[in-house]
């Protein structure tokens, strides 16, 4: 038992390290971004997601037109609704109208993701995008989130 926690903590570490030396090689904002969300995917280990969310976070603004590209294009579900907390992070008005398009997914998990993250963003533009949403969608699940956001940023 005592073995196997010590190689999962070496196992951590080492790819803590790897994945900043991979950093430290990359100046270029896109490249580290790219880096970053592929370090998203459900095969990566949790704590290297989490890592790469908040550095993702942390860039902001600046990596908005990435992020933003990533969500509506990336192949990978998984990744895609990570995007689309990060971007509720965020909290950019840039980011509703990508958001409100990736809510219209085939996939649950992703339009859920998308819907939390409009209510974080706020305001009129995420109001009227929730609106809709809700015509577009027949998930009982998701219409129930919707409106919770709605009352929120109607203020009732």
């Amino acid at each position: 038992m005592k073995k196997s926690l010590i190689y999962i903590s070496i196992f951590i570490l080492l790819s803590k390290f790897l994945l900043s030396v991979e950093e430290a090689y990359t100046n270029d904002l896109t490249k580290r971004i790219k880096i970053l969300i592929n370090k998203l995917d459900s095969t990566i280990p949790i704590s290297e997601q989490e890592y790469a969310k908040s550095e993702l976070a942390k860039i902001g603004k600046d990596g908005l037109q990435e992020l933003h590209k990533y969500l509506l294009k990336d192949k990978r579900t998984y990744v895609r609704v990570q995007i689309a907390f990060i971007l509720g992070a965020i909290k950019d008005e840039s980011s509703i109208k990508f958001l409100a398009e990736a809510g219209k997914s085939q996939y649950k998990a992703l339009t859920k993701a998308c819907v939390i993250s409009l209510g974080k963003i706020g305001g009129e533009k995420s109001l009227e995008a929730l609106k809709k949403l809700r015509k577009f969608t027949k998930d009982e699940e998701i219409i129930q989130i919707i409106d919770d956001n709605i009352k929120k940023l109607s203020g009732e």
